[in-house]
């Protein structure tokens, strides 16, 4: 047990010794505004005049402050941040944290962001009591967090071509240098999801690999002219601020695995890493893969993560076109069979009658690259959607055996293990995906809030799927488990509510419809969620 204190005199969030626990400053001002008027909802639009009163910023940067500061509480006193819909956010304290009011000032200064967010009776505290939850680890998270590893965050380079439409492909090449150095048992690395959300983010880099827990950065450009690649590329220590290797390269397209072979060479050269024997034999045996199809595949990329009927289509045909031009590349047939275990999850649009082909397109991938992480999640997913548990299970155990820093890989574990499994061991699953990917997607706090759902852990289920609501608010799945939580909670107008989106989303769905297309392996879990969308009003 260990207790995290914030006091609004100072505006900083310390353990129970005293020391400061970073915290971002928007998200301190968020707490401090939730914290000076406890139980009470705090507007969202009251929170962003004061935080942000000179910028133009959404939503989405508030829900990002909730996300940090619920991260940094820990999942058993996350839930004292609630999410009101459609209104704002309020600090309830639950037997795990209690407001304590001073009774004076006693000459201690209180920030100014205090002084101007309202009047405070003296030093306000909120005692913040976290619980630590005893959960078997996974044998691949201790390889994967294993605190001797230097731990790496590769940010997205910058385009230096005259072309912008080349930001595609210079993204590409990003992510699949961070999938290179994720596969090296000597590194830890965070996941280009995580480095991607902060693109746009007013601070250095070293700032931004700190706030994501790395302490080395890579960091570079790429400048595309037709055929020709050309790329500079560097490595940082975070600590010092001191570069630690650098260099350039200018290739033909054709060459382009060849460079991203070289600066992974060079980065765990530099670092003192040593590779494996599978490991130099990867680098030395990489797959012969048509620049053509690289390059429609990196195309495909984008379209596929907006999860959407629209977009996975899209995205469905360029991995198709990759695929003619070169059969026999695995990432081009691992993604096309994604693109319907997207769908089928997600409820966007494929009928299961498609499932056979995608099985076969996974399969595929599979067998062109047995090694390559991204099949196994793929056929992971769909063995899912065939509801064929073990098999799912064990393919997501394979993509983190392949890759232990896979972020995805732990999350797609999670999503199987909470339909068929050790639902205890599917919440550590998720949660290390979380820690090797801080900045992660709506969908890994979807895996979560299922998984605390069915282990009947409402009220932190409903913390996490509001702000997957928050977050994605066309997310129609998010919706339905949120509901079926509201309905167990016997939360009546919030249920309401959300009856009323779930039926304008899609308004011919039914709650037994819904609990059957459900992959649940136990009736019973399956009943669970029906019971919960009927509590809530959902029709039969």
């Amino acid at each position: 047990m260990g207790q995290l204190w914030f006091d609004l005199s100072s505006g900083e969030l310390r353990d129970a010794d005293g020391g400061a626990v970073e915290l971002r400053r928007q998200s301190g001002e968020v707490l401090a505004m939730l914290a000076e008027r406890p139980t009470q909802t705090v507007p969202k639009e009251e929170l962003i005049d004061a935080i942000w009163p000179d910028v133009a910023v959404t939503d989405d940067s508030l829900v990002q402050c909730i996300g940090d500061i619920r991260r940094t509480l820990g999942p058993e006193a996350r839930a004292c941040i609630q999410t009101v819909p459609r209104r704002g956010y309020r600090l309830v304290p639950t037997e795990a944290g209690e407001a304590i009011a001073g009774g004076g000032t006693g000459g201690r200064r209180r920030s100014a962001f205090a002084r101007a967010t309202g009047p405070a009776a003296g030093a306000l505290i909120v005692l913040l009591v976290i619980l630590s939850v005893a959960a078997p680890l996974l044998d691949e998270l201790g390889r994967a967090l294993a605190p001797d590893r230097p731990v790496i965050v590769v940010l997205p380079f910058a385009n230096t071509s005259d072309d912008p439409d080349q930001q595609y492909f210079i993204d590409g090449l990003t992510e699949d240098l961070s999938t290179d150095l994720s596969r090296i048992s000597g590194l830890t690395m965070i996941s280009s999801a995580s480095s991607f959300a902060l693109r746009d983010a007013d601070a250095t880099p070293e700032e931004i690999a700190r706030q994501l827990g790395a302490n080395f950065v890579v960091t570079g450009s790429v400048r595309r002219e037709k055929r020709r690649v050309r790329v500079n590329a560097s490595l940082t220590d975070v600590e010092s601020g001191k570069t630690v290797w650098a260099d350039r390269y200018d290739r033909d397209l054709g060459g382009v695995f060849d460079l991203q072979d070289d600066v992974s060479r060079a980065v765990t050269s530099a670092l003192a890493i040593e590779l494996t024997t599978s490991e130099q034999v990867q680098f030395e045996q990489r797959q012969s893969i048509d620049a053509d199809a690289y390059d429609l595949l990196l195309r495909g990329l984008a379209p596929h993560r907006t999860f959407t009927a629209e977009g996975n289509h899209l995205a469905r045909d360029f991995f198709r076109r990759a695929i003619e031009i070169d059969p026999t590349y695995a990432r081009a047939h691992a993604n096309l069979a994604l693109t319907y275990g997207t769908s089928f999850v997600f409820r966007l649009g494929d009928d299961l009658a498609e499932l056979p082909k995608a099985l076969e397109a996974a399969r595929r991938a599979v067998s062109l690259e047995p090694t390559l992480p991204q099949a196994q999640f793929a056929l992971s997913v769909l063995l899912l959607s065939d509801r064929r548990h073990d098999e799912a299970i064990e393919a997501a155990r394979e993509a983190i055996r392949l890759d232990p820093s896979y972020a995805d890989g732990y999350a797609v574990l999670g999503q199987t293990l909470a339909y068929g499994g050790d639902k205890t061991e599917a919440l550590t699953a998720i949660r290390t995906a979380k820690t090797l990917s801080p900045r992660y997607t709506f969908a890994y706090l979807w895996v979560e809030g299922h998984i605390l759902f069915q282990l009947r852990r409402y009220d932190e289920a409903r913390a996490v799927l509001e702000d997957v609501l928050a977050r994605n608010p066309a997310f129609l799945v998010g919706h339905l488990t949120l509901a079926a939580t509201y309905g167990h909670l016997r939360l009546t107008e919030e249920a309401d509510w959300i009856a009323f989106e779930v039926l304008t989303l899609s308004p011919e769905l039914s709650a037994f419809a819904e609990g059957q297309s459900a992959p649940y392996r136990e009736e019973r879990d399956r009943a669970h969620y029906v019971e919960g969308l009927l509590l809530a009003g959902i029709p039969e």
